[in-house]
């Protein structure tokens, strides 16, 4: 499977790719989640390397040729969606989630409150929150958040 548009192409992730993967989630993930010590998520790569991505089907996305955004899902699930911070705000994260979208009639993703960006992020792509708990791991408040293709359950905003 493979998806080109203009400057960007999205295909199933390789072994060759998790350096830049990895990279790319670390470097994302203390951008996005300042509120998180950082060496926390240098903790986490091994459940990345060991848990998430082996049992995923994972996405990347290549601009001219690099590889600068990432998805990793389980069946409806999003695990992860990364671009990385040099090449945020550019569309690519967009382009990749709705590439997503049309793998599956519906997605739900964690997300962490904190992180009012990419709340309004997946709000304006169509999804909403339908619980909203603590993550045992870091204490912090997540949200569960839901999209449907056309719109198949009305949204319960919280």
């Amino acid at each position: 499977m493979t998806f080109a548009a203009k400057h960007s192409k999205i295909r199933r992730a390789e072994d060759a790719d998790v350096s830049r993967i990895v990279a790319i989630w670390l470097a994302g993930s203390i951008q996005a989640h300042d509120f998180i010590p950082g060496d926390f998520w240098q903790t986490r790569t091994d459940a990345l390397l060991n848990v998430y991505l082996p049992h995923a089907e994972t996405l990347v996305l290549e601009s001219r040729g690099e590889i600068v955004a990432f998805s990793v899902l389980q069946k409806e699930h999003l695990e992860a969606l990364f671009t990385h911070p040099s090449h945020q705000r550019r569309g690519l994260g967009s382009e990749l989630l709705n590439f997503v979208k049309t793998l599956r009639g519906c997605l739900t993703s964690r997300v962490y409150l904190h992180n009012e960006g990419l709340v309004r992020f997946y709000r304006n792509a169509g999804f909403y929150v339908v619980e909203d708990s603590e993550d045992p791991v870091t204490g912090a408040r997540e949200a569960l958040m839901r999209w449907e293709r056309n719109g198949l359950v009305s949204p319960r905003i919280i």
